[in-house]
């Protein structure tokens, strides 16, 4: 049944909708990886369509051919793309509907600048598209651990006490707790988003490329938005001013490659 009813099509519209359809489900790829997949995949559709021809077989068959070795041949890796892409969009939908639970209103508008912002500098770095997205969840919900520490350590103005500490530093545990209801990968992201480059950080006290990348970058994207909010014991600085701040402490805080990326972003047109 299948093999009349391709055949009812010419060879022709066969290939072209082949092509057209790797075009459609490639355009969110960055430009350069989609250019690259998509010669590849069309190379492949071409090659097996002309060695079809050579070998003898009707334009019918060649067309079959053609479906399934689309369906299970190269294009292989645009239908994962694609799926993993569809995984992480409902990884985002439920992360938000999360946050907006485990997150007062500060927090919340705070975690979606995190994500927004770490999102670009995974870009910048040239992370793939699903790792990108993951890095984005996890700056939604980087700080959801915070609701299990008591308001008063929060936003105590004057230095905490050593149980205080503990008790905040317990925020990433609990978080990464919570993010794994969402995602196991998340939920590392969340763990180690506040260790340190240099292993001075917490709770693993891990150091260098041992730390999830996107840890890495929430751990610098995080500070700089909170050197850049106003709080109640100082001004909010300038992003030009807290990057510079930063910068003093890349490679023992904060991945240098991140404070460069953070710094080509601020450069970049229109922004702050």
């Amino acid at each position: 049944m299948i093999s009349l009813l391709v055949g009812a099509f010419s060879l022709p519209l066969v290939t072209a909708t082949i092509v057209l359809w790797v075009r459609v489900y490639t355009w969110w790829l960055p430009t350069s990886d989609r250019d690259r997949r998509r010669t590849e995949i069309a190379s492949h559709v071409f090659e097996q369509r002309e060695g079809d021809r050579a070998d003898g077989y009707k334009p019918a068959e060649i067309a079959m051919r053609l479906l399934v070795a689309c369906l299970a041949g190269a294009p292989a890796d645009i239908s994962w793309t694609i799926s993993e892409r569809w995984r992480v969009a409902t990884l985002q939908h439920v992360a938000r509907r999360r946050a907006r639970v485990w997150l007062d209103a500060d927090e919340a508008a705070h975690s979606a600048r995190v994500s927004k912002l770490a999102g670009r500098v995974a870009r910048v770095l040239g992370l793939p598209t699903a790792d990108r997205q993951l890095v984005s969840v996890g700056g939604l919900l980087h700080d959801v651990g915070k609701s299990a520490v008591p308001s008063r350590i929060l936003r105590k103005a004057s230095a905490l006490t050593a149980d205080e500490w503990e008790a905040l530093k317990a925020h990433v545990v609990i978080g990464a707790q919570r993010a794994a209801e969402v995602d196991a990968r998340v939920a590392m992201i969340v763990r180690a988003h506040h260790e340190y480059y240099d292993g001075r950080g917490y709770p693993d006290g891990v150091r260098g490329l041992a730390i999830p990348i996107g840890a890495r970058i929430i751990c610098a994207v995080d500070t700089l938005d909170a050197l850049t909010t106003d709080r109640p014991y100082r001004r909010a600085l300038s992003s030009a001013e807290a990057l510079t701040e930063m910068r003093a402490h890349a490679g023992t805080m904060f991945d240098p490659r991140i404070i460069t990326a953070l710094e080509s972003i601020h450069r970049a047109p229109g922004a702050d």
